[in-house]
């Protein structure tokens, strides 16, 4: 129904209220007690446990053979770096990474100094470097989302979002910008910007929902009887404000004057006053299996392993190598003194061998020198 429609047509008595509704996002209340978890998956906090005893182990095992008395803070460091390392400040600027290792660096003496331990072999920090580079890019990315996590959820509920918040923070608002009046309302009366709308069909329900749940849209604008048909099919992570501006209503048409439109209106005002006309919209608005997709989109946020898949295989494969060396050098040693002694039983027969042929030797030499010494004396009785 419009001013203009008036004029030329007859109205019944309007039965749907028509204005612009809006359509936004409902944010879900997360759980308190565990919003830290929340920045990473649990696939990447499962993986980060993995690799944090993993470490720790071969730095113990490393320690261990080289005669530690006291290795329990050396096997605790690994764990220790989530949290101590992350008593600074942190920001992920490559220009600084130098001093920002360096920073490192010294909580990693400043750990081991308060505990009285350092370690003692060039393993341990073969398998310290990669590790605490991990630590560093994964301390800084937690700290920065959840930081946003925290700032962008007090902000969202503590600010009243309404047309005006949307407007002056030049949102991204989605309606169906095939229809004219819709267009213009939002653009003339309402005040938003042009470039701001993205045209969503407003057959297509669909679309909205994937809409408002990627953040494509921030919100959408949708006519009264289609806000409610959206939200009775998304019952579930979407709220609806409006109409701010009843503008029009929806009625059955008739020609200029025609007789029938007091009798329509009539039947119209008995069918809206005795609650029947509400009854028929809420079944007709009823969905047996009402979508809550979208909320379960939106709550299972996190940062997985696959951004640092590469940290992670690079500190696995430096603890391994580490082991590998850790398991080889006894293996070696034992066979170096296996080694060592089949060649000292293999010298000391040959020293034998040689010893006993020399002895031989002499005998035989002292034999002949005694049988040339009596035969000269021999000829010199004789003659």
């Amino acid at each position: 129904m419009t001013r203009k429609g008036s004029e030329l047509l007859e109205f019944s008595y309007p039965y749907f209220e028509v204005g612009p509704m809006l359509v936004m996002k409902e944010k879900p209340e997360p759980n308190q007690v565990f919003s830290f978890m929340m920045p990473f998956t649990n696939e990447m906090w499962c993986t980060l446990a993995a690799m944090t005893m993993f470490n720790a182990f071969v730095i113990w095992l490393v320690e261990s053979r080289t005669g530690h008395e006291s290795v329990g803070a050396i096997f605790w460091f690994p764990l220790a770096t989530l949290f101590y390392g992350g008593h600074s400040k942190i920001y992920v600027n490559f220009k600084h990474f130098t001093s920002l290792l360096s920073m490192f660096y010294m909580d990693y003496m400043n750990f081991f100094c308060n505990a009285g331990e350092s370690p003692r072999s060039n393993l341990t920090y073969f398998v310290l470097a990669p590790w605490l580079v991990l630590i560093l890019v994964v301390s800084s990315t937690y700290t920065q989302s959840f930081t946003s996590m925290i700032t962008s959820s007090d902000t969202e509920s503590s600010s009243c979002l309404d047309i005006e918040d949307l407007k002056k923070t030049n949102a991204i608002v989605g309606c169906d910008m095939e229809d004219s009046i819709m267009l213009q309302h939002l653009v003339e009366y309402i005040g938003f910007q042009r470039k701001n709308i993205k045209h969503i069909a407003q057959s297509s329900i669909d679309d909205y929902a994937k809409a408002l749940s990627t953040g494509k849209i921030k919100a959408a604008f949708f006519w009264a009887p289609y806000s409610g048909l959206f939200l009775a099919k998304y019952c579930k992570g979407f709220r609806s404000w409006g109409p701010n501006h009843n503008l029009r209503g929806s009625s059955v048409i008739f020609p200029r004057d025609s007789p029938f439109a007091p009798y329509m209106s009539e039947a119209m005002v008995r069918l809206c006053g005795s609650g029947k006309f509400k009854r028929m919209k809420d079944d007709l608005l009823s969905f047996p299996e009402c979508s809550s997709s979208t909320i379960d989109v939106t709550m299972k946020r996190g940062i997985g392993p696959g951004p640092f898949s590469g940290l992670f295989i690079l500190s696995g494969t430096a603890s391994a190598v580490a082991i590998l060396i850790t398991v080889i050098r006894p293996m070696r040693r034992r066979w170096e003194r296996l080694v060592q002694g089949m060649l000292m039983g293999r010298g000391l027969w040959v020293w034998l061998t040689t010893l006993f042929s020399r002895d031989q030797r002499g005998n035989q030499l002292q034999v002949q020198l005694a049988r040339i010494s009596f035969t000269s004396q021999t000829q010199l009785t004789s003659s």
